[in-house]
């Protein structure tokens, strides 16, 4: 499917029309929205800058080891910024970089408002 016709396809994967024709929320498939693996296939060669920053709003603190998985694979130097909505995530969130080998050069964790879905604490914080 194109994404076009896949918007206008009101039976596919559950997608639905609301009463004024605009398409109820669901994910794309992975042949049209393919999500990124990493590590990225590239030679150390290929690396143009020396260090990035990491930045992650954690809204289910259950879900930090599995995120720290794929932050381990970055080649390159980075610093973690993570944002969350509660001193009570803040401290889970912590817990759970403190028990593995995360590699940032430095870990900051803040506490900010939910709203925004997760793009106003990245720039907040």
């Amino acid at each position: 499917y194109e994404v076009s016709s896949y918007i206008t396809d009101q039976n596919l994967q559950g997608g639905k029309l609301n009463s004024i024709g605009a398409v109820t929320a669901r994910t794309l498939p992975d042949d049209i929205n393919p999500s990124l693996n990493i590590p990225f296939e590239q030679s150390e060669g290929d690396i143009i800058f020396d260090r990035v920053a990491v930045v992650a709003h954690i809204f289910y603190p259950e879900l930090t080891e599995e995120i720290i998985g794929y932050i381990k694979n970055i080649p390159v130097p980075f610093g973690l910024f993570i944002t969350t909505d509660t001193e009570e995530k803040k401290n889970r969130i912590r817990d759970a970089i403190d028990g593995t080998d995360v590699g940032a050069i430095e870990v900051v964790i803040r506490v900010t408002p939910n709203r925004g879905r997760d793009i106003a604490p990245k720039y907040i914080a």
